[in-house]
Parts: C-alpha cells; structure tokens; sequence
C-alpha cells in the first residue's frame, strides 16, 4: 500500500523558514513512522534528519509531532494513521534541523531538580531494600523516559521559559514518592513557586501525549497537594 508523508524540512546553513516536502513509499505490513522515517532517507532523500536510538520506546529519542500529536515514531504504526500523515518537530522548541530538536533546556530543567537518591544515611553493603508496595507509589512516574513530549505539548511551558515543565516535575515526584530519598522536603520546596507546580493550567495536554500513559497532570496535582499540605495543618 502507497503511504504519503509530509515531513517538514529545516537547513540551518540556509538559513530561511522551514517547510514541507512530500514523500510517497510503499508502506509494508507492521511500518511504524520511524521504519517509514529510514525508508524515505535511504531511497529518497539522504538528508532527511531525525533523532532516533533504540527503536523500541525506551530511550526516547524519536519523539516529535505526528498528525498533530506528539509521539514515539518508533511506537507509532502507520496502519493506525489515515490519509497524508504529516510529521513535524516537538512543538515549542528550538529546531535545529528538520525533526531534530534542541532537548538542552529540558534537559537543563531535569538537572536542576537532582535527579538522583539522595540519602541521609550511610550506604548499605549492597543495596536499599525496599517493599513492592512501596515502589508501586512511584511506579508511574519512574517509567518516565525523559522523551520531553509531555513537555512540548504544555502551552504554559511554550511562553514561560523558566517554567520546570511536566517532565521535570514528574521526575520530582518519583523521588519524592520513594520512601529511601530523604530530601522530600527540599525537593518540595524547589517547585512550591510560580515556575513549579502553581505554574500547571491543568490544561491535561501532557497526560495525553506520554507514550508510556503516565497521568502526568495527576502527579502534578499530586505534588500540589504535597507542597500545600503544611500550610492546611497550620490553619487547622
């Protein structure tokens, strides 16, 4: 079956607004977007550019805008998309060309809130054990691939450049809601301000873009209620 995409292109070196090329292949049974991606790099156009790693959407490096919607073009199936499928760069963030998108100042948000245990006591011989029902309280959030479409997709985060953004707060929540870190309290209050959690419009944008289907605005309600908990028990 003949498939249409409508890629858009960008060239730094020429320097001028990007646009769309259209690109026609014979689309074989179980193509996903990234296979159909390859496709029209190594037939048609060896300049097509495009982030890709693992193929199996765990390290997140495909992501971009697909039909509208923000997506792993390696868990994507052709067969689920009807008509021309258009592809294009995460939204709200610097193109550096074609669908590759420059991921440093999310990157630099994740680095910010210490994205790693943090523990008062001193290490055990071999590791921190921890209860199964106590690691399902973080499960969520702890698949979390770091794939920033979550963060594309919030219009908040398209205006307010210092804002953390829902990939950021949802790794904050996986290590607040683990019971070995013992820095709740400081993580809690690096995002009680205008560009963490009160800086969410629940506008529920993220949740639905996750590939991995992590209620993305629910953690970060979930991190609200964390952060406002102290001052409801003073005015109790």
């Amino acid at each position: 079956m003949k498939r249409k995409l409508r890629i858009f292109r960008y060239d730094p070196e020429t320097n001028t607004g990007g646009s769309f090329q259209t690109f026609e292949l014979e689309a074989a049974e179980g193509m996903t977007v990234l296979d159909a991606l390859h496709k029209c790099k190594e037939e048609q156009d060896g300049t097509l550019t495009f982030r890709w790693s693992c193929r199996s959407f765990i390290c997140g490096s495909c992501a971009m805008t697909i039909n509208g919607r923000n997506g792993l073009a390696c868990k994507t199936q052709l067969s689920d998309l009807r008509g021309t499928i258009r592809i294009e760069p995460l939204a709200g963030m610097h193109v550096i060309k074609d669908l590759v998108v420059d991921w440093e100042p999310s990157l630099a948000a994740y680095r910010s809130i210490t994205p790693h245990l943090i523990a008062d006591d001193d290490p055990p011989e071999k590791e921190r054990i921890q209860l199964p029902e106590a690691r399902r309280r973080y499960d969520a959030a702890a698949t979390c691939i770091l794939c920033f479409a979550c963060t594309s997709s919030c219009p908040v985060g398209w205006t307010a450049q210092n804002y953390l953004g829902p990939a950021a707060l949802t790794k904050v929540a996986r290590f607040v809601e683990d019971d070995r870190d013992t820095a709740t309290d400081h993580r809690l209050q690096m995002i009680a301000d205008e560009n963490g959690v009160w800086r969410c419009r629940t506008a529920f944008r993220c949740s639905d873009s996750c590939p991995k289907d992590i209620d993305t605005t629910g953690t970060i309600l979930r991190l609200r209620r964390r952060v406002a908990a102290p001052a409801l028990r003073r005015n109790e």
